[in-house]
């Protein structure tokens, strides 16, 4: 029983290190250079210099990304999350699916 319950913290915790976090990939399928970034709130914030304009896929580590094709969340947003793949939603592994393959230059946590 001991070992189920400190199974269960461990999962917990792992869960909730990812939680406010995500990955973006310059190519498709989670590939090529990759940055780290946080989502401790829900403002729009820049992706910068090195990634604007250059990503192909992401891993939201089960959380909600939305990505925005301008600067300070203007332009065409495409939401990424779990299940989420038809409508306003884009593939994770490959953004080439919905039109949006290295344009994102801005995200909000959702």
């Amino acid at each position: 029983m001991t070992k189920a319950i400190i199974f269960i913290f461990v999962l917990l915790l792992i869960q909730q290190i990812n939680a406010g976090s995500f990955t973006l990939y310059q190519d498709a399928g989670q590939r090529g250079q990759a940055r780290e970034m946080q989502c401790s709130d829900y403002n729009c914030h820049d992706i910068g210099a090195g990634f604007n304009d250059k990503v192909s896929s992401i891993n939201t580590h089960g959380g909600c990304v939305a990505l925005f094709e301008d600067g300070n969340c203007k332009g065409r947003r495409v939401i990424l999350k779990p299940g989420c793949e038809l409508g306003e939603c884009c593939k994770h592994d490959n953004f080439k699916s919905c039109g949006f393959n290295d344009k994102a230059s801005s995200y909000a946590c959702c």
